[in-house]
């Protein structure tokens, strides 16, 4: 039978597992370390030039929106004329 105090004492990387009806004291691998080199720079990268593309894009629909515009009232001063 496990103990509060046994699971309190134990010590970083240990463990008490059960299988079955069996209890049984482990070792694990321990915290797993940081690598050096992991994806959240490029990651940045990616999000910062799709961000800068939809900017674009915006920046286009605009134009298109307000030439569209100023075409719209143009054909109605020329219709009102």
């Amino acid at each position: 039978m496990v103990k509060p105090n046994d699971i309190v004492n134990l010590e970083v990387g240990q463990a008490i597992i059960r299988c079955g009806t069996n209890i049984a004291r482990i070792k694990t691998l321990g915290p797993l370390q940081m690598p050096e080199k992991n994806f959240r720079d490029q990651i940045a990268k990616i999000k910062d030039s799709i961000l800068a593309d939809q900017s674009n894009r915006f920046e286009k629909l605009e134009a298109i929106q307000e030439k569209s515009i100023n075409e719209v009232v143009t054909a109605v001063d020329d219709q009102l004329k």
